[in-house]
C-alpha cells in the first residue's frame, strides 16, 4: 500500500478479462514495442530469470560466432562505427561492417587506448581508406565533435553522420544489436572482443522501473558494444536497406 492508500499488485496477462481472450498477446506486444525476448519476458511475462539484467543472451552470441575477419572486396558493402576516446584506460574503436544477403559480418576493427587522438585518427582514417565505407558513424558527445571535423577535413568525400548517444538512444541502438542476434543476422569472428563485451554488458534497472542504465559490469569495458550501436544508428540511413523496416518486416 502506497502513501495514498492505493494498494498495488502485480497480475499475469493471463490474469486480465481482456488480454487472457487474446493468445497473441505476447507477439502483438514484441512487434508493436519492437523488443527483445528477454525483455519482453521481463516485462510482459513476469519472468525474472537469473540472468535478466543481461542484456545479450550467452546462447545467442555463441550462435553468431561464425564469422571470420575479412579483406575488402569490389562492389560491396561496408559500413563503419567509432567510439573514440580521449586518453585513460577507455578504448578508441573503430568497426568495419559488411552487409551481404541479408546478414552483417564484422570484417575488421582497430582498438587501442593509451595513444594520442592523432594516432587513434590516422588508424582510423587508414581503415576508411581500404574499406571505402558507405557510411561513417561516429558519437558526437563530447570531443566527438572535433574528431568528426578532423575527419571530414582529411577526407571530405566520407559519408560521415554524427551520432549522439544518451541514455534514450543507447536503450534503443543496443536493442538493435539484441533484435538481431534473435534473428540470427550478426556474424562474429570467434576471438573478437565484441563477444566478450556483450557477455559484460548488463541494463541495471532502479527498484520503481523509472530508471534503465545501461553499461559494462565493474572493470569490464563497452567501447566496442558502443561503436557496433553506433555502426548500425549510421547505417538505417543508408540505402538499401532500412534496418528498422526489416526487423518490421521478418518479425511479422
Amino acid at each position: 500500500t502506497d502513501n495514498g492508500g492505493w494498494a498495488k499488485f502485480i497480475a499475469h496477462w493471463r490474469c486480465h478479462p481482456v488480454y487472457s481472450k487474446r493468445p497473441d498477446y505476447l507477439e502483438s506486444i514484441r512487434r508493436t514495442k519492437k523488443l527483445p525476448e528477454n525483455k519482453l519476458q521481463r516485462e510482459y511475462n513476469l519472468s525474472f530469470d537469473e540472468g535478466s539484467s543481461q542484456l545479450f543472451p550467452r546462447a545467442l552470441v555463441l550462435r553468431s560466432l561464425c564469422g571470420e575477419w575479412g579483406i575488402p572486396g569490389w562492389s560491396q558493402q561496408y559500413f563503419v562505427g567509432i567510439d573514440p576516446n580521449f586518453g585513460g584506460s577507455d578504448y578508441w574503436v573503430c568497426q568495419v561492417w559488411h552487409y551481404s544477403n541479408g546478414k552483417y559480418r564484422l570484417v575488421d576493427e582497430y582498438r587501442a587506448n593509451r595513444q594520442t587522438k592523432d594516432y587513434h585518427l590516422l588508424k582510423t582514417i587508414a581503415i576508411c581508406d581500404r574499406w571505402y565505407p558507405q557510411v561513417v558513424g561516429i558519437e558526437s558527445n563530447g570531443g566527438g565533435q572535433l574528431i568528426i571535423e578532423d575527419l571530414i577535413k582529411a577526407r571530405p568525400r566520407l559519408n560521415i553522420e554524427a551520432i549522439a548517444t544518451t541514455n534514450a538512444s543507447k536503450i534503443v541502438n543496443t536493442d538493435r544489436l539484441v533484435l538481431m542476434l534473435e534473428r540470427g543476422l550478426l556474424e562474429l569472428p570467434p576471438n573478437c572482443t565484441l563477444a566478450e563485451e556483450f557477455a559484460s554488458f548488463r541494463e541495471t534497472v532502479n527498484k520503481t522501473g523509472s530508471s534503465r542504465i545501461r553499461s559494462a559490469t565493474s572493470g569490464k569495458n563497452d567501447d566496442t558494444v558502443m561503436a557496433a550501436a553506433i555502426a548500425f544508428a549510421a547505417w538505417t540511413n543508408v540505402e538499401p536497406v532500412d534496418i528498422n523496416l526489416f526487423l518490421d518486416t521478418i518479425a511479422g
